[in-house]
């Protein structure tokens, strides 16, 4: 029992010294080190950076589905990128034939997204500085700073994020409107993670769900749509609407169906129920 919680007290520790390099500007030079699947980051005093220099565990189903499942000459959106987490590995996957569109509405993490890009000599990534949902123009979001830009959100994060934060204007435009605006005339994969801003960017989505149908990839959270005042079940029943079914992330390369729920935290998969038949599922 002394070991464990004199290893979580070094855990904390570490966090809060890492984190300290985000209110120091000196301090807060990149490191760069490699994502586990072969791509460099450059690790800064955040939780981004924490995880990929310390190679911490994440989301390794989710991203060793993606490996397998993107192909050569793919289209693939990432909505809420980050610092590019995914955006590197789909670049990677779909080629030079594929396009990959990464939308990051938070400024310290869409610079530090595209010095990954650059650094990675990436040329099939289109970035968005702008928020997605179902409106268009401008909109507050709530800026989270002291290294947790990663929970920054279009809505209060929860009080539990002990972070300063500051409410910035950023642009907001809906899924549709961007590809009609920029004649994208396919989607195969659409992951989102907008720290619960999913439904809206469902709902401003729906031509594409109806037309293009991708494969989805969505943060599924009630503790994240809490703080917009709906339940995490909402965004799977919407999608079903649209002749989607839900997925857990079973094994790294296999899914399971996706059991009734009450409360929900995970990341989850949607397919059009025309293409399961081509995924492995148990």
């Amino acid at each position: 029992m002394m070991k464990i919680l004199s290893s979580n007290i070094l855990k904390k520790i570490g966090r809060l010294l890492w984190y300290c390099r985000s209110r120091f500007s000196f301090l807060d030079f990149p490191i760069p080190c490699r994502l586990p699947y072969g791509s460099w980051f450059l690790a800064r005093g955040d939780e981004s950076g924490l995880i990929a220099f310390f190679r911490l565990p994440y989301e390794k189903k989710e991203w060793k589905f993606l490996q397998k499942f993107l192909k050569p000459g793919m289209a693939f959106f990432d909505i809420g990128a980050n610092q590019g987490f995914y955006t590197l590995l789909a670049a990677k996957k779909v080629g030079p034939q594929g396009k990959i569109f990464a939308f990051e509405p938070v400024p310290r993490e869409f610079r530090n997204l595209k010095w990954n890009i650059f650094i990675n000599g990436l040329k099939n990534v289109k970035i968005e500085a702008q928020a997605l949902g179902c409106q268009n123009g401008f909109t507050n979001m709530f800026y989270c700073l002291n290294g947790k830009g990663s929970y920054s959100s279009l809505q209060p994060p929860s009080e539990k994020i002990k972070a300063r934060r500051k409410v910035i204007k950023v642009s907001i435009t809906s899924l549709d409107r961007y590809i009609q605006h920029n004649n994208i005339l396919s989607i195969d994969f659409i992951k989102i993670d907008v720290e619960g801003g999913e439904l809206d960017v469902l709902k401003g989505g729906i031509n594409v769900l109806s037309k293009s149908r991708p494969v989805l990839m969505c943060e599924v959270s009630d503790k994240r749509t809490e703080q917009w005042g709906y339940s995490a079940s909402e965004i799977c029943d919407f999608v079903k609407k649209y002749k989607y079914q839900w997925f857990k992330f079973a094994f790294e390369d296999s899914l399971s169906p996706l059991d009734d729920k009450a409360i929900f935290d995970e990341n989850l998969l949607a397919i059009p129920e025309e293409k399961i038949k081509s995924f492995s599922i148990i």
